[in-house]
This record gives C-alpha cells, structure tokens and sequence, in this order.
C-alpha cells in the first residue's frame, strides 16, 4: 500500500526530529554530567586544602585537626561529606571526620607524596561516592611520616542534580518537538496544497465537472498541469479524428458498394458469377457495416465522465420489453443502482444493448441480468461485473470459443436473423477498455454471459 506524500513527509519530521533531539538531548546531558562532576570534584580540592591547612602533626607524630576550620558539614554524622586520614606504611587510619560514624568508604589506595586521585567509587554495600585521595609526607625529626588524606562525598546530592536536569531537559526537548511537528504539520500541509489542488481538478475532470486544469500553479508544477492539459486535448483530438476518419472511409465505401449491388442485380449475368459478386459485396457490406459501428467505439480513456448504468440498463430492457411483448420474456435484474462506468455512454449502450438483444432472441421465458461492483478497496474505480443468462437453447460447445469473430453465429441453423458482428463488436469494446468477454452455460438451460471490466 502506498503511503502518501503528506504522510511520507510527516513521518520522516517525526524520524529526523528524534534523531536530533535524541541526539542533542544525550550531548546535553553527557556535557552537564561532566560539568557537576567537575564541579563536586573542585569543591572536593577546596575541602582537601582547607583540610590540610587545619592539620598538624605534633612531636609525637600524631595528627592533629583544628575542627573549627573544617566545613561544618565533616562534623555531623551521615551529612554526605566525609574525611578521613591513613598512614600509607600500613593502611592505618589515624584519624575520621565526625561524619564517617557509621559510613563505610571504598578501599583508599596508597599514593606517593603529591599524587592526587579522584573517581566515582562503590563500598561492599553498594553505596557510592565521589572520593578524593592525595598523598602527602610529613617532616618530623629528619624523618617523613607519609599520609593519604581522603574526602569523600557521597553521590544523593549530585544524583539528584541529574535527575532534576534531566526531567527539566527532556520535558522542554518534548515541547519543543510538539511544537515543531506542529509548524511541519502546517508547512507540509502549505506546500501540497498545489498538489492537493492539482488532484482535485483531475477528480472534477474524471467526474465530467471540468474539461482541463485551470489553476495557477507554482512552476514545479506548471509543467506538469501543462502536459496534463496537452494529454487531455491530444486524447480529444485523436479520438474524434479517428472516429471521424474511419467513418468517413465506411460511408465513402457504402454508395459505390449499394451501386455494384444494385447493377449486379439488373443485369442478366451468368448465375455462378453473379453468386459470387453478390457474395462477396455482401462480404464487403458487411465490413463496412463492422467499420461503422466500430468508429462509435471509444474505448477506455483517461478522463472521462461516469455513466450511470442503472438508466442505461433500463432504458435499453423497456425497449427490448417491447420490441419482443410476444414472447412474454421474465426479467429479473440484480443491478448496483449507485454504480457507474467510466467511459463512453455509447460504448456501454453498444456492449449491453447487444447481449441483452442476443438474450431476447434466443430465451423461451426467463432472462436474469446482473450487474454489481467487484470490492476492490486499494483502487479508485472498483471493477464491474456484468452476467446475463437466458434459459434459451445455448450455444454449441465447440462455437463458445469463436463465438466473438465476425460473422460467426451462435445457431447458423435456425432462430432470428443476424450478421454475427454484434458480439465481434462488444469483444473489441470490452477489449478496449482491458476486459474481458465469456460464454459459458447457465443452470437455467441456456447461455451466460460474463463480461468483467477490471478495477484501476
């Protein structure tokens, strides 16, 4: 099924504007994770350095911190900042902020002097923590006493800034999405309303409204419109010039025909040449006559004006109603009063008035004509389906299968009189417009007639 091109272009604003914003949402919350990183871990030196200026190591070798110089926060118990201080020789911790009590910090690696580490960390319970490790060695004696100092934070704090950020960031990357999607629904609907229009007029034109495309169109399109334009005319022309062509050949030829008719008759001419003469300008007569009828066959065309069948039906079943009243024919029809055929007026007169005719001469009492849309829901026009049985004497077996060349009849023995042109002429109609034309036998006793013109 194809997708239209108002569909076509919404979805892919719909793709191109998650990829961006996906996109741009992802690199705006990687560059704000790396900027409140970079942030804790700046505040972390701050805390460090306050920490190291507030420390002292006595003449014994034992640390010494001026509390009153630290961040409050290190002296209350579970407020997420944390210090502690170990001796690098044997991992010994010498000393812990109030804060630590009853926190456990990750494992604190051991740095030489003047090293400093930072990175996000885990303890055994899963709890994490951005940690801050710095070497330093202490002159005691002309001896040096070597710490690792560590501040820790745990991460609540910068997890909260990130889930904050990232709720603000996606909630206005969403509005700014609708929006967009918004003035793309308006501009896509703004730039196909020429194509919109276009489609339009083509409907009027099919439906018989207009005869051409009469807008002002931008000059993407104009060339387009234009050609459409010369199609339609050239299509007119072209049929009136061949209808009018061979018309004028078929009659050109009937007067000198009737003429030789006409002297062969008067004439005292040897019996077996006038036979044949005659024979054969009936022959000829009877192309003329095929000729004829064909020039009023139009065929399929691109736009046309639709032709209830309904009508038509009816008016050529009143007509035969009274042209066979003594025959007292029943005729029951299964007609779609809403459907429509897409061509000439003339050809569907030519194709229903020859087998409704053929139905007539050769039924006993009964006729049943059918004519229904096939449910084609993917196509613009549905296809229809035409059958007329009879409960006549049918047709012979090995006949069905050239029933619709020129000049053959169903019965050559007996019934009306006919030339066998009718059917050849419903065949190249039904061909014309890329149908198709069957005969089979009907449970009435006679002869079905099926004739399918195909959706499009």
């Amino acid at each position: 099924m194809q997708i239209s091109l108002r569909k076509r272009l919404f979805l892919s604003a719909i793709v191109v504007l998650i990829c961006f914003l996906g996109v741009t949402g992802l690199a705006l919350d990687r560059a704000y994770q790396d900027s409140v990183t970079t942030s804790h871990r700046e505040a972390l030196i701050g805390y460090l350095y306050a920490f190291l200026a507030a420390s002292d190591v006595d003449e014994n070798g034992l640390l010494n911190v001026a509390n009153n110089l630290l961040e409050r926060r290190f002296s209350l118990p579970g407020s997420g900042l944390y210090a502690s201080v170990i001796v690098s020789d044997d991992s010994r911790q010498i000393w812990a902020s109030p804060s630590l009590l009853g926190v456990e910090l990750p494992s604190i690696p051991m740095l030489n002097t003047g090293v400093m580490s930072f990175s996000q960390q885990f303890n055994s319970k899963q709890e994490g923590f951005f940690v801050l490790n710095f070497g330093v060695a202490w002159q005691l004696n002309n001896d040096f006493i070597r710490y690792v100092f560590t501040i820790a934070e745990d991460l609540d704090r910068y997890q909260n800034e990130i889930s904050t950020y990232r709720k603000t960031l996606w909630f206005w990357l969403g509005a700014l999405a609708i929006l967009l999607l918004v003035v793309q629904g308006l501009v896509v609907q703004w730039g196909l309303r020429p194509l919109r229009k276009v489609a339009d007029e083509i409907r009027a034109i099919e439906g018989g409204e207009k005869d051409s495309l009469s807008g002002v169109y931008p000059k993407e399109l104009s060339h387009l419109t234009n050609n459409i334009n010369d199609l339609i005319r050239n299509e007119r022309n072209h049929l009136i010039r061949y209808r009018n062509t061979l018309g004028d050949l078929a009659h050109s030829l009937k007067t000198p025909l009737a003429v030789l008719q006409g002297y062969f008759e008067q004439t005292n001419t040897d019996s077996d040449a006038k036979e044949t003469a005659s024979a054969q300008l009936w022959r000829m007569q009877e192309i003329v006559d095929y000729q004829l009828q064909r020039a009023a066959v139009s065929g399929k065309q691109t736009f046309n004006k639709p032709v209830e069948i309904l009508p038509v039906a009816d008016q050529i079943i009143n007509a035969l109603d009274k042209v066979y009243i003594a025959k007292q024919i029943a005729t029951q029809t299964d007609i779609d009063a809403e459907l429509k055929f897409y061509g000439e007026k003339g050809d569907l007169m030519e194709v229903l008035g020859n087998i409704f005719d053929n139905a007539y001469k050769w039924a006993k009492s009964r006729i049943e004509i059918s004519i229904r849309a096939n449910e084609q829901t993917d196509k613009r026009r549905p296809a229809i389906q035409i059958t007329v049985e009879d409960d006549g004497p049918g047709i012979d077996r090995e006949k069905i299968n050239r029933i619709t060349q020129r000049g053959v009849r169903g019965d050559e023995r007996e019934g009306p009189p006919g030339q066998g042109i009718g059917l050849s002429v419903v065949q190249d109609i039904v061909e014309s417009y890329s149908g198709e034309l069957s005969f089979s036998e009907t449970a009435l006793g006679g002869c079905k007639v099926s004739i399918h013109f195909p959706a499009y």
